[in-house]
């Protein structure tokens, strides 16, 4: 019996789903504690619509970061932190700053926990940057950082 989730199940499916179910299960349990409704060949269609148009959602917004990743490869931003003499910094530079300075350099806004960095920066210098884009979509961008 096909039924619609009105809820996630684990073991069934998630909301928003269209899945086989066994007769008793669907009548005995998921109708009656409102966790599906019958599925009917209009409301399979529908789903099968709106998973479409997310299809498409998602391919549009793959394309975007693929264009975006285009775009950034080999730009640079400029981070300014206070330091010694010695070009050692006297903290770290943070995702946080890299991504004001993103924002306010490159006009892209980028959320802090996107942007990945193997160690701290804590000296002058120029490091690769990597930002996470979408899924399995990353940029590299140089940030060169300097003495304030």
């Amino acid at each position: 019996m096909k039924v619609y989730l009105l809820q996630d199940l684990p073991g069934t499916g998630k909301k928003g789903q269209i899945v086989d179910v066994a007769e008793g299960y669907a009548r005995n349990y998921l109708f009656k504690n409102n966790l599906a409704i019958l599925a009917d060949e209009k409301l399979i269609e529908q789903v099968k619509k709106r998973e479409e148009r997310e299809q498409r959602k998602e391919e549009e917004r793959y394309q975007k970061a693929l264009d975006l990743k285009k775009e950034l490869e080999g730009k640079a931003v400029v981070v300014k932190a206070p330091g010694g003499e010695t070009g050692k910094l006297y903290g770290a530079v943070t995702t946080r700053q890299i991504a004001h300075a993103l924002k306010e350099q490159l006009k892209l806004e980028v959320d802090s926990k996107d942007i990945n960095m193997p160690d701290p920066i804590k000296s002058v210098g120029v490091y690769d940057v990597d930002i996470h884009l979408f899924k399995d979509v990353w940029a590299t961008v140089k940030v060169k950082v300097e003495k304030e």
